[in-house]
């Protein structure tokens, strides 16, 4: 009984990973498309872009790189 609810415990955590893993890809996925429309549209630099949509300067290195990706 013990070794079932180990098993339990450790797809839970399984899944509750997977669910923060998928909402995190998405809120990144969201930020670099907004990003790139700002772009787009006022003629910025990704930077710019990105402080438009305040993302916070520590954040910046990260969708960056998701940018130069896209491209």
């Amino acid at each position: 009984m013990e070794y079932e609810t180990t098993l339990r415990h450790e797809r839970k955590l399984g899944i509750d990973e997977g669910r923060k893993q998928g909402i995190d890809e998405g809120i990144d996925k969201t930020i670099v498309k907004s990003a790139l429309s700002v772009m787009t549209k006022l003629n910025v630099s990704a930077e710019q872009a990105l402080d438009v949509i305040d993302v916070p300067k520590s954040d910046q290195p990260k969708y960056l790189k998701l940018m130069k990706e896209k491209a």
